[in-house]
């Protein structure tokens, strides 16, 4: 398959083969190799540094004229005498236009009839949604292709990520609607189910848009993303939002909803935290007889005394004497 590289300057590919009959092989190619190498590199590497690249131009120039025009073969030519006479004749002109090349990707038509590209975003037929197609990108145009047929050509955007080229007849009939296809009222309608702060929010991300389409994807974040993490954090986001009149992004509502969810939860631990602490559980001294037999215990006998002798004050006279 020829590249579109060689289709654009004429060239023909063949294969050289190692050594023939008919053909010297790949030696003299590796040859010229060698004296570029060793004529320009070679001295490159003699006379560096270098502070600028027309220092490096200027060399290089100066080393391939010499190589062309006073470097002599074997057979006594050189080699700008050797093309002169034989290859000259034989070159066609350089095209008009310059070379452009192109990169291609799949990508799916998403359900706002739009592809996203390198976080761009390009509008194709509205009939072609859910479908796969291909994009060739240069660096000014996208090409939209389904099968071998062309179905959308836009200038390429650059700069800021999430902007929209848009072509009017890509967009469907204002009553169209069909599972397939994402609209105001299908959005509005999923709004309704968070509340009526989040409905009033996805109404203007959708009306401040000239081509309303352009405000979907946001609202698919703001209502499956935010919604799906808390549907009344949500809604209180969006009230918030609008109480303090402020512009409606998916960034701020999630900040708000961020905000919202983290000071819920702290409540929530504050209030577990001041909670009485419960009693511990009083332990029961333990009956007598309900001991274990095994623990040895003397009874009382054991500390009576039959006969403690009595002691007289005349007793205690003597004592001290």
């Amino acid at each position: 398959m020829a590249s579109p590289l060689w289709g654009h300057f004429g060239w023909l590919r063949s294969r050289t083969p190692i050594i023939s009959v008919h053909f010297p092989g790949v030696g003299p190619v590796e040859r010229s190799v060698q004296i570029a190498y060793s004529r320009i590199l070679g001295v490159l590497e003699m006379e560096g540094p270098f502070h600028s690249i027309d220092q490096i131009e200027d060399i290089v120039a100066d080393q391939v004229h010499e190589i062309n025009y006073d470097i002599v073969r074997v057979d006594g030519t050189r080699r700008n005498e050797q093309f002169q006479a034989e290859e000259r004749h034989l070159l066609i002109p350089l095209p008009d236009q310059d070379y452009t090349s192109y990169e291609w990707k799949e990508l799916k038509v998403q359900r706002n009839y739009h592809i996203s590209c390198d976080k761009q975003y390009y509008s194709v037929p509205w009939k072609l949604v859910g479908s796969t197609v291909k994009a060739r990108l240069s660096n000014t145009d996208i090409t939209v292709f389904a099968g071998d047929q062309v179905v959308a050509t836009h200038r390429r955007l650059h700069g800021r990520f999430g902007q929209y080229s848009t072509h009017a007849d890509h967009v469907p009939p204002a009553h169209l609607d069909t599972a397939e296809l994402w609209s105001d009222q299908w959005f509005i309608n999923q709004a309704r189910l968070v509340g009526p702060a989040t409905t009033t929010v996805i109404e203007m991300m959708i009306n401040r848009h000239a081509h309303h389409a352009h405000g979907w994807l946001d609202c698919q974040n703001i209502l499956k993303t935010l919604g799906g993490k808390s549907r009344s954090g949500l809604e209180q986001a969006c009230q918030e939002l609008l109480d303090a009149d402020l512009y409606p992004t998916y960034s701020v509502i999630k900040k708000l909803q961020s905000s919202i969810i983290t000071n819920r939860d702290t409540h929530k631990r504050s209030v577990a935290g001041s909670a009485p602490t419960p009693a511990p559980d009083l332990v029961k001294p333990q009956p007598v007889q309900d001991l274990d037999t095994g623990v040895f215990l003397r009874s009382s006998s054991a500390y009576e005394v039959d006969d403690i002798p009595s002691l007289s004050f005349d007793d205690e006279q003597e004592g001290n004497q």
